[in-house]
């Protein structure tokens, strides 16, 4: 359990919370029982609930698993209380990580957060996830680019793999974070009639910056599916391109297969061998000719 006390809020966060730590919060904030039984079990959904007056946020953190090189979400939950925020999580999650320990580090740079009120806390901490969203974001994005850069040097086989896992990770990605969208809008609603009409900027500014990541997210979207057909066609044409070469192939082949049989059958013969070099020649001038009108060489 971590707690860092600012002027006017307090931060408890607590990582895989046990029964000591909820029986912490039932005796220090008088928890409802449906929320204390809430904050012990994971939830698969974004959620947003009140209980006598505090609010519970459920969110979930798109973390990239480095050993499965995949993006996987991750729990978070909030819970605003008159002068206390908590949040509560089952594996650890780099913003919060990295916020304890700039508050370590200088308390009085890195406290004004916890100056005001809860719903201040709660808005600057929101932003400093959709801040780890955006960066995560930017990753992706030099991946793209380098997709792209790859594409159009002709590496087109060796970028199926890359795209498809890029694509997953930005498919999870969303599944981790638009449904969001649609709860954080009854969070302001709901925080608005608890804390006050004061409080709405706050909420606000969690929406908006939101927005920024659904945005920026929606765009590596379309994207990468852009870039997967553009390297569809691309690894098509080079296919189409061999196809035509060994019809070439073949179909010069199969003449001379022909005339050799010919040349077989009249080899005694005085002078055939320059006949057979001459028709050679014609069929083969002939079948370069057809080929060549139906453009496949």
């Amino acid at each position: 359990m971590y707690t860092f006390k600012g002027k006017q809020v307090s931060w408890v966060d607590i990582e895989a919370p046990s029964r000591d730590d909820l029986a912490y919060l039932k005796r220090t904030h008088h928890l409802n029982p449906m929320l204390l039984s809430s904050l012990g079990t994971p939830t698969t959904r974004p959620h947003v609930e009140e209980f006598d007056g505090v609010i519970y946020v459920v969110i979930h953190v798109p973390l990239y698993n480095a050993d499965k090189y995949m993006v996987e979400p991750v729990e978070l939950d909030f819970v605003l209380i008159k002068d206390t925020l908590l949040t509560i999580h089952y594996k650890p999650i780099q913003p919060i990580e990295e916020l304890k320990r700039q508050l370590e580090a200088a308390p009085k740079e890195h406290g004004y957060m916890f100056e005001k009120n809860v719903v201040f806390a709660a808005s600057n901490l929101f932003d400093e996830i959709f801040e780890f969203f955006l960066r995560e974001l930017d990753h992706i994005q030099r991946e793209l680019n380098d997709i792209q850069e790859h594409i159009f040097a002709g590496n087109e086989r060796k970028m199926v793999k890359r795209i498809s896992l890029t694509t997953a990770n930005i498919i999870n990605f969303r599944r981790a974070v638009l449904p969001q969208r649609a709860f954080l809008k009854h969070l302001a609603d709901l925080g608005v009639d608890i804390f006050g009409p004061k409080s709405r900027t706050h909420f606000h500014d969690i929406q908006n910056n939101f927005a920024r990541v659904e945005e920026q997210l929606e765009n590596h979207f379309d994207t990468i599916q852009s870039l997967s057909n553009t390297n569809e066609s691309l690894l098509s044409s080079k296919i189409n391109q061999v196809v035509s070469t060994l019809t070439v192939i073949t179909g010069l082949i199969l003449p001379f297969q022909f005339i050799l049989e010919l040349n077989d059958k009249g080899r005694d013969r005085e002078g055939f061998f320059w006949i057979i070099m001459v028709l050679f020649l014609a069929v083969e001038i002939l079948v370069l000719w057809r080929l060549h009108r139906k453009k496949m060489l």
